[in-house]
């Protein structure tokens, strides 16, 4: 099993924007390889770790990873995809992590 990281980065939010056109897609793998994809490529490097996932049970993490599926889902019409992965438990969030682990210390905030 692989662990997929990413992290997206997109133009700025704006009133009853909540959801901003993504600009590029980092992601890294836990045998080393880092990919930074901009333009036509988001859809392709989106789509062989969806696909990695879905076979062989990857995992997907990321910080505030809930922002970045959200914007990889309205860009590459990928929604119901992303929803299999969290039903699968297949998806993590570090931020949610830290700020359990803030509270289990009692430094919650």
């Amino acid at each position: 099993m692989r662990i997929h990281y990413i992290d997206t980065e997109t133009h700025l939010l704006a009133p009853g924007c909540l959801i901003p056109r993504v600009v590029s897609l980092a992601a890294a793998v836990d045998d080393g390889a880092v990919n930074l994809d901009v333009g036509p490529e988001i859809n392709e490097a989106w789509e062989a770790i969806l696909s990695d996932c879905e076979t062989n049970g990857s995992i997907l993490v990321g910080h505030n990873v809930a922002f970045d599926l959200a914007v990889l889902a309205e860009a590459t019409g990928t929604l119901r995809r992303i929803l299999s992965l969290y039903h699968r438990g297949l998806i993590r969030d570090t931020q949610i992590r830290q700020r359990l682990l803030d509270i289990a210390r009692g430094d919650a905030y």
